[in-house]
């Protein structure tokens, strides 16, 4: 998940830290795309990468590939390189910016992955237009994002037992606030199929707390 571009280090650093105690969660969908890409040097951009740990899985299941990690925020860039370096893995390209104007040639791209991003792009119409360009035809958008139908119950819930968990405040709230900002599955299938994409897989129960799309450039 990316933050913007307003985060401080000190918010950085603690997202880092909780997020990188669910490492499954990245492997599962690193091996989602997997499935679908399958040569061995894709070109593949992690939009809103964060700190870089599905990037990470990436780059274990394509050594050999091209990864790019975008993302508006300086602090999180910072923390991908420092990840893949403690990791022993060759490093990807960092790009500092935004999804309404991927700084990536058209058509060239094997697959773009993005992982609860989606709540903080500010015009995802635009954004899946810039996706639909940067893609080669064929290529692959294989997006996680949660789900704005997700209860306010539940939500309470995930509130305690992050404290439970010692998470900081901070990124307590950055984890409920992103739901406010959140996108049904139904609506994120639409905006698909708008920007000209062939919708390969949608997966998710109506009140899960994400889901994932997969999408295909024809």
């Amino acid at each position: 998940m990316a933050m913007d571009s307003a985060v401080d280090d000190s918010t950085a650093v603690q997202f880092n830290a909780y997020m990188r105690r669910y490492p499954e969660l990245y492997r599962a969908m690193a091996q989602c795309v997997q499935r679908y890409v399958r040569g061995p040097q894709p070109v593949i951009l992690d939009v809103g990468m964060g700190s870089g740990l599905l990037s990470l899985e990436l780059r274990r299941l394509y050594p050999e590939g091209t990864l790019l990690g975008l993302d508006p925020s300086r602090s999180m860039l910072r923390l991908a390189e420092q990840n893949f370096t403690e990791a022993g893995l060759s490093s990807l390209g960092l790009l500092q910016g935004v999804s309404e104007a991927l700084p990536v040639c058209s058509d060239w791209l094997d697959a773009v992955v993005s992982r609860f991003s989606l709540p903080y792009w500010p015009d995802p119409a635009k954004s899946f237009q810039e996706i639909f360009r940067v893609l080669k035809p064929g290529g692959y958008l294989v997006l996680e994002a949660l789900n704005k139908e997700y209860p306010a119950w539940r939500l309470a819930v995930l509130r305690v037992l992050m404290r439970l968990r010692a998470a900081p405040r901070n990124v307590i709230t950055y984890h409920i606030d992103a739901y406010r900002l959140a996108h049904t599955r139904e609506w994120v299938e639409e905006l698909c199929q708008r920007s000209g994409f062939r919708l390969l897989e949608a997966k998710g129960r109506p009140k899960d707390w994400k889901f994932l799309v997969v999408a295909q450039k024809p």
